[in-house]
């Protein structure tokens, strides 16, 4: 798995998006992929959401042993974050 920056998958999009400009023939579905990508970019970045303390007192009185407690924090987390 590749993982871009902000910036660094804006450039790629951007050098793509000049080939596409300089190509005769450019398939429809590269067309569209090149506007959903850069209209997700161009919705805000969202702010990482932690947990507070209560939320881990939480997840801790309500978990029995280290790895349901580390899942718990991860779906936890996740839930917060997508």
């Amino acid at each position: 798995m590749i993982t871009l920056t902000r910036r660094e998958a804006q450039e790629v999009l951007e050098a793509l998006e000049h080939e596409v400009e300089r190509s005769e023939v450019v398939p429809v579905k590269t067309l569209d992929s090149v506007a959903i990508l850069f209209s997700k970019l161009e919705q805000p970045e969202r702010e990482w959401q932690g947990l507070t303390d209560e939320e881990i007192s939480e997840l801790i009185r309500n978990t029995h042993n280290t790895g349901s407690f580390v899942r718990a924090i991860e779906a936890k987390l996740k839930e917060k974050n997508t």
